[in-house]
């Protein structure tokens, strides 16, 4: 079936747990994930002109962190009582003064993580990932008023097992040409680090 016409459906769920900081000088601090990040799940829909029933080809799993919102000393905690794939992805993002790296986090300091994305393989090899990277934002921006600096990957090589449960595999083939695919969209590696970002403002040209 030929697409020309995507549909994103989102469903946000967090179920993280609370984090309550108490320092020498007795300052208590309650560290709630939920007021700085939400666990996102974007469905993904495709049809067309012919007005065929819409068919799902595709979904986005990941957490929206609201780092402009949080001070720099509690930014470890929201991302440790996440789990702990977050927790590695706080460590790539700090500098070399222990500071998070403004360049990974982009000018409105929040960031999305894709944790997963998959398109079904039928719909593969159809352009079909770059329209959704790029819709990616006003999917974000409109539906859950989410205002994205950058977003944030690992390369993650998934299948499907007989429950269509997402399952991470090894296979190095798949690997390089993700990272191939995303550094053709404008994705940059980390230093030191597996993960690659991308600023928002470098998508924003790409659709202006």
């Amino acid at each position: 079936m030929k697409i020309d016409d995507l549909k994103y459906v989102i469903e946000t769920e967090d179920k993280s747990d609370f984090v309550i900081r108490i320092n020498d000088d007795k300052n208590k601090f309650l560290c709630d994930p939920e007021l700085y990040s939400d666990s996102i799940i974007i469905k993904v829909y495709g049809g067309n002109s012919l007005k065929e029933k819409y068919k799902k080809i595709g979904v986005i799993m990941g957490r929206y962190f609201r780092l402009s919102k949080l001070k720099y000393d509690l930014f470890e905690d929201i991302f440790d009582c996440v789990d702990q794939e977050n927790h590695e992805l706080y460590t790539d993002l700090y500098d070399e003064n222990t500071e998070i790296n403004d360049k990974y986090v982009g000018l409105k300091r929040n960031i999305f993580h894709i944790e997963k994305f998959y398109i079904e393989e039928e719909y593969r090899n159809m352009g079909l990932g770059s329209k959704i990277l790029i819709h990616l934002d006003d999917v974000l921006s409109l539906n859950i008023n989410c205002e994205v600096g950058a977003y944030i990957l690992k390369p993650n090589t998934i299948k499907k097992d007989k429950n269509d449960d997402l399952t991470s595999i090894e296979d190095k083939v798949l690997y390089k040409r993700l990272v191939d695919f995303y550094k053709r969209f404008g994705f940059k590696k980390i230093e030191s680090s597996d993960y690659m970002f991308i600023n928002t403002d470098y998508i924003s040209k790409m659709t202006s």
